[in-house]
């Protein structure tokens, strides 16, 4: 539904999808990393593949938009990691990695200094 304030448009439809694509997108992360992987080229190359097949394939609507936009937002994010360009970013822009970035660690358990993917 959407309504006309002033001179712009919102739409409480695309609100609705976001939060959906963003549960989507987390549900399949979890189901598929024990078959394809989780932040590898490979496993974006599938989730891209099954987005775009999703785009064709499913009947149109809001639940072909929210599978496959949800499916290349995560291919493309496992080809943004696995490719390392994830990690050669993150120096440029000072703050570091989220879920997926690097970190330093150094301690008598590590010998000296190391960096753990978390």
């Amino acid at each position: 539904m959407s309504e006309v304030t002033g001179k712009i448009k919102t739409s409480t439809n695309g609100l609705v999808e976001s939060f959906a694509m963003a549960g989507t997108k987390i549900l399949s992360e979890a189901l598929l990393k024990p078959l394809v992987g989780d932040a590898t080229l490979k496993s974006g190359a599938i989730k891209l593949g099954i987005g775009i097949a999703a785009n064709y394939l499913l009947p149109a609507g809001p639940f072909r938009r929210v599978v496959s936009s949800a499916e290349i937002l995560d291919g493309c994010e496992d080809i943004y990691y696995g490719s390392g360009i994830g990690g050669m970013l993150q120096g440029f822009g000072g703050g570091g990695g989220g879920a997926r970035g690097s970190s330093m660690v150094s301690g008598p358990q590590t010998g000296g200094l190391a960096v753990a993917v978390v």
